[in-house]
């Protein structure tokens, strides 16, 4: 019998795509850094919201509070809720003095509803409104923020990336040059080509993490996109990412069975593509452990940094001790989905 193939993980990046046509151009209406902790670098040295308080949602990863913390600005979070919709009512109650700027995540592709109101609070108030568009980069969605940005590499096969759009002029740009950035990037771009080897991929895997724990720390930032990582992107297929995204999703939404778990993002809108597909289990490591023994990898999205109060945020800390993110991208079809319905039928 045929060994079922991996859903999960890290990306691979094919040989034959160094050979493959150019699909699309770089605008130059961004700025292009090295990944989503660069793009916020950036926005903090580029934006004049250093010496202030930042507004930031209770659910989010450790990587982005920590630009901020280390940039010395006071964090401030506010409520989300079960469905992770911003508690807009919560947000128009918290204190605006000293408030540079304020952050929006718009998770698993989907744009926050209720963008429009945090617009105009921030525009009453005369604060930067950053979008993360990390999760949503490939979302049709016009963003009404001052500042947004995405991370490249956690959709497609890249060794770094990150575009970065705003609506203001800007005046002289600051970038840091570094070797080690350097090492990262030739580091991550050996660690994808390994993945294309069976036997190589355990050292692959830590590469990745070697890369994602010590090296993405250790250089200069806010660098610049890698030229390599520039001639990869222009020649990765996004209606086609796109296309088999909103496939994947669609058919477990249509197929998949709550028993133990239940979706959290029920209906998928016509501009969204998908991130993942997020699950909330009652018993989280037993449906994981049960979906690795069948060789599916869900990630966790995400682990709450421990600036969050979880007396504070009780909510937050409800979905992140029990959320799972079932793969969903370009890599599988819908035979891969039909493997991950019967494998979560038996939980």
């Amino acid at each position: 019998m045929k060994p079922h193939k991996k859903i999960g993980a890290e990306f691979n990046l094919s040989l034959g795509v160094i050979f493959g046509k150019n699909l699309h151009r770089l605008s130059n209406k961004f700025i292009y850094l090295a990944s989503g902790r660069d793009s916020l670098e950036f926005i903090i040295k580029n934006f004049n919201i250093k010496g202030g308080s930042v507004l930031l949602p209770a659910y989010l990863c450790k990587s982005v509070v920590k630009p901020f913390k280390d940039n010395k600005l006071k964090t401030i979070f506010y409520k989300v809720n079960e469905n992770l919709e911003i508690d807009v009512d919560d947000l128009a109650e918290k204190p605006y003095k000293d408030v540079k700027a304020l952050l929006v995540v718009h998770y698993f592709g989907v744009i926050q509803p209720n963008i429009k109101k945090i617009s105009d609070i921030c525009g009453k108030k005369n604060i930067l409104l950053i979008e993360d568009m990390v999760q949503s980069s490939m979302t049709e969605y016009n963003p009404r923020g001052d500042v947004f940005f995405n991370s490249y590499r956690k959709i497609v096969p890249l060794p770094d990336g990150s575009l970065l759009g705003y609506k203001s002029k800007l005046g002289k740009q600051v970038y840091r040059r570094s070797f080690m950035h350097f090492v990262y990037v030739k580091t991550r771009l050996l660690g994808l080509l390994m993945n294309n080897i069976c036997s190589l991929r355990r050292l692959s895997r830590w590469i990745y993490v070697l890369c994602e724990d010590k090296l993405i720390a250790n250089y200069k930032k806010p660098a610049r996109m890698s030229l390599l990582s520039k001639f990869f992107l222009r020649k990765q297929d996004f209606k086609n990412i796109l296309k088999k995204r909103r496939e994947n999703y669609d058919y477990l939404l249509k197929n998949i069975k709550e028993k133990g778990f239940k979706v959290l993002i029920k209906e998928l809108p016509k501009n969204v593509c998908a991130f993942g597909f997020p699950i909330i289990c009652e018993d989280r490591e037993k449906i994981k452990q049960i979906l690795i023994e069948n060789k599916i990898y869900p990630p966790v999205h995400w682990e709450l940094p421990k600036e969050i109060s979880k007396k504070q945020f009780p909510v937050s800390y409800d979905v992140s001790e029990s959320i799972l993110t079932i793969p969903i991208d370009q890599r599988y079809n819908v035979e891969d989905m039909k493997r991950v319905v019967k494998v979560l039928e038996n939980v």
